[in-house]
């Protein structure tokens, strides 16, 4: 099982880090970090999910 806190963090830190363009803090840019943050945590959920289900 993974740590969602951590993989959210982990995840939104390397995505901001890749695509730092889009994170200028404008109300022009096109990410917000909080998008970025649930995005991440959205995928930790669902990659959780998985691997749950798999092990039944």
């Amino acid at each position: 099982m993974i740590d969602v806190r951590q993989f959210t963090r982990e995840v939104t830190e390397a995505f901001v880090a890749r695509y730092p363009e889009r994170f200028n803090g404008s109300e022009d840019s096109v990410f917000s970090e909080d998008l970025a943050r649930m995005m991440a945590m959205v995928a930790a959920l669902a990659i959780e999910k998985y691997d749950r289900e798999r092990q039944q």
